[in-house]
């Protein structure tokens, strides 16, 4: 469960968040929606402890995800509308991630291949190289083998190929 209390956060003398308030309980399904600059992705960082509230209170699961960071992670999987620039190629990001988060890479390779992604021919490619849409298939197949309680995805079809 995420609850966010009067949640102000601004950055200069931009307020992006002026004193939001809302509970996302167990298994609901919400989408953030806003025009451009609106907030959304300055409250899904609030929410992952990315950015700390000029005002206010998140708390996740009941923890602070500033606080207590570590925790809060262990139980979410995020893929942001930009993918990070890694420089491994996808054997060795899926080993690290099932090294550092315990997931099963078979289970990864699994929802790859549901969103049609071939991991297999492209398994010694740098991800910095892919493309937009495989990064984001590969991005979004370990955050669904991750098995968290929580899943966010800020704008998850961005990039993605038809």
């Amino acid at each position: 469960m995420i609850t966010i209390s009067n949640l102000t956060k601004k950055f200069g003398s931009h307020i992006s968040l002026d004193n939001v308030s809302c509970r996302f309980n167990k298994n609901d399904s919400i989408a953030l929606m806003g025009a451009n600059g609106a907030g959304k992705t300055t409250l899904i960082r609030s929410i992952l402890g990315y950015y700390h509230p000029d005002s206010g209170d998140v708390l996740v699961n009941g923890l602070n995800p500033i606080n207590d960071r570590v925790k809060v992670l262990q139980n979410i999987s995020f893929v942001p509308q930009l993918p990070p620039p890694i420089k491994l190629n996808i054997d060795e990001l899926m080993q690290y991630v099932c090294m550092s988060t315990d997931i099963d890479k078979e289970l990864i390779e699994h929802y790859a291949n549901e969103m049609k992604l071939d991991i297999k021919s492209n398994l010694y490619k740098s991800f910095f190289k892919l493309s937009g849409g495989m990064k984001q298939k590969l991005l979004i197949a370990i955050s669904l083998a991750k098995k968290s309680s929580i899943v966010i995805y800020d704008e998850p079809t961005a990039n993605l190929d038809p």
